[in-house]
């Protein structure tokens, strides 16, 4: 088995096993991110929320997508490289995972960087 295992349903601990996931592709959602940041982290440097996970059946780069929504909202995907376990790991119905959206300068110039902690 890979590091990325769903975890059975009522068990304790971590749904995935990795400790922090760094997320790809937030410059593509940083209009998003901004609104979410904006809005419901009222300025903060560093806002911890909750992110889903779910297969993006859409995409027609990657067949294993896997897309991370926060507010409603899509902020990235799971990196390429992990996608396909990830995939498998989540099924159709997706999981919630502690998130973290921090950026490094202004809020409307900075650079972000989304992480999510499934252990928490």
């Amino acid at each position: 088995m890979g590091m990325w295992q769903r975890k059975p349903a009522g068990s304790s601990g971590p749904i995935l096993s990795p400790v922090e996931i760094s997320v790809s592709g937030e410059r593509y959602h940083k209009e998003a991110i901004e609104q979410i940041i904006l809005t419901h982290a009222a300025g903060k440097l560093h806002w911890k929320t909750t992110a889903h996970l779910d297969r993006d059946l859409e995409n027609k780069q990657d067949k294993f997508a896997v897309q991370i929504l926060v507010q409603g909202q899509r902020v990235g995907y799971i990196h390429r490289d992990h996608c396909k376990e990830v995939w498998q790991a989540i099924g159709p119905q997706g999981t919630t995972l502690e998130c973290s959206i921090r950026w490094n300068g202004e809020p409307l110039n900075g650079v972000y960087s989304v992480k999510l902690f499934p252990s928490l």
